[in-house]
């Protein structure tokens, strides 16, 4: 299966005061909207860019490098993940990463699909998080870091305090081609999630603090 995303963020005005000239407008410039590929198959799973959404090239030298790899089998989730200090492969298990769901009353009509409501609360950063997924589609994966649910998620909102994220799923197709099997990435120095955790918040000021969606 593969699912293209459409992702666009909206900095607040709050994260801007008190920056140079040159990083207010690369805040905006990363406003624009950009395309994701999810390929799923036998319970693997590789997220990874699919373009600018105003050309076929990855204009964006972090969308190009960034991916996130998830083996439920395996018990294994691998994010490439591009900082100021360098490129890293950060190793985490599911439970270091995966969201706890509530499920709550509500539907919503995207696409062909009737979905479902879920929301959570990332702990490591607050921002509060609403999915929509799909039952006619019982694949639990999504786009980015959010899956576990009883169905693909289609649609995802992530309000954070820097931020707020909207994640929208444009087409779905099945194929169970073998040459679309998600590739296990080996890109970048690797690192513990925890040691991870570390940098991120030592670079949290300038662009690293909104180049990770783990640091939103």
């Amino acid at each position: 299966m593969q699912v293209i995303y459409e992702e666009s963020r909206t900095q607040s005005e709050t994260s801007k005061e008190g920056l140079e000239p040159w990083m207010r407008q690369v805040l905006e410039n990363n406003n624009n909207s950009h395309l994701w590929q999810l390929t799923y198959l036998e319970g693997r799973s590789l997220y990874k860019t699919a373009g600018d959404k105003q050309s076929t090239k990855t204009v964006n030298n972090f969308h190009e490098k960034y991916k996130v790899y998830r083996d439920m089998g395996a018990h294994e989730v691998l994010k490439v993940s591009p900082m100021l200090s360098g490129d890293f492969l950060v190793q985490a298990t599911p439970d270091q990463i995966d969201a706890k769901w509530q499920l709550v009353p509500g539907t919503k009509q995207i696409g062909d699909y009737t979905c479902q409501k879920a929301t959570t609360i990332r702990p490591d950063t607050g921002a509060e998080v609403t999915a929509w997924y799909t039952a006619q589609i019982p694949s639990p994966t999504g786009p980015d870091v959010y899956w576990g649910l009883p169905g693909l998620i289609l649609h995802v909102d992530i309000v954070g305090k820097n931020s707020t994220t909207h994640i929208t799923a444009l087409s779905v197709v099945y194929d169970s081609d073998e040459a679309l099997y998600p590739e296990k990435p080996d890109f970048g120095k690797p690192i513990t999630y925890g040691d991870y955790q570390k940098i991120v918040k030592k670079e949290k000021s300038g662009i690293a603090m909104f180049s990770d969606p783990f640091g939103q």
